[in-house]
């Protein structure tokens, strides 16, 4: 880092973390940064601090909320299964990527690559990566690295309006999706499946038809933000888990490759 304000930030953080210093693009802002940690549960705060900080310099701050969430969920997962004294360090990569978007990389020394399962709605946990595959669209991945362990990583889309246009024929007519999505259906899924209520159910609780809900969850309706309100505070989790951070129609990458 070349300035004063990032030199006192990070000279906060000195006891948990063993920074790599990273290299610069034309803009004079680092595109990739590289940290080390100790770990110990308390860096999850600090690594939150940092990448917020961090998006505040890309200008990037619209991907704070979800981005805060995902590294959240990485880091804790690095902390809570690596175990031995081969393990003190966790190392946390954040980039800058084409076009506005943000690549989070935790790499630890636990081989063990976790995988997302279908849970039932009483779990006690395991639903970490359900809510980083809910807030990612599914870009995120577990492959092994250089040396020993393995990494996550995970790619958070810069919010954008452009997106294609999909249709379907139904009773002889054309009937257009929305272009632009308020919500990010799969996560609405995810979160009343997490609750264990039927779309009636939910639908009830929202105030609306169960038709319409069907629709919202199937991307075929844009819920209107008072509705998205409505339906984060029947399901009991932030707004931000269920709105739509990338574009409609923008394929995830490829999971097997890091």
């Amino acid at each position: 880092m070349s300035t004063d304000d990032a030199d006192s930030f990070l000279s906060g953080l000195a006891d948990d973390l063993e920074p790599d210093r990273p290299q610069t693009v034309a803009s004079g802002l680092p595109s990739t940064l590289v940290y080390r940690w100790h770990r110990d549960p308390r860096i999850v705060v600090s690594v939150r601090r940092l990448l917020v900080w961090h998006l505040d310099a890309w200008g990037l701050q619209g991907l704070a909320e979800v981005a805060e969430l995902v590294v959240s969920e990485l880091v804790t997962n690095a902390v809570q299964h690596a175990h031995g004294p081969e393990d003190a360090l966790v190392e946390t990569r954040f980039e800058r990527l084409p076009g506005g978007d943000l690549r989070i990389e935790v790499h630890d020394a636990n081989e063990n690559k976790p995988e997302l399962r279908q849970l039932s709605p009483d779990a006690e946990s395991g639903r970490g990566l359900a809510l980083v595959d809910a807030l990612t669209s599914g870009r995120w991945g577990a492959s092994g690295r250089e040396g020993v362990g393995k990494l996550l990583w995970a790619e958070c889309a810069a919010d954008d309006d452009r997106g294609e246009m999909t249709a379907e024929v139904r009773g002889g007519r054309r009937r257009e999706r929305p272009r632009r999505l308020n919500q990010e259906p799969e996560a609405v899924t995810w979160a009343r499946e997490r609750n264990g209520l039927t779309k009636r159910r939910l639908a009830e609780l929202v105030g609306i038809s169960e038709q319409l809900m069907g629709e919202v969850e199937s991307g075929w309706r844009s819920a209107t933000p008072a509705n998205l309100a409505k339906i984060a505070e029947a399901l009991n989790c932030p707004v931000v888990v269920l709105e739509r951070k990338r574009p409609h129609g923008a394929a995830p990458r490829s999971q097997a490759t890091p």
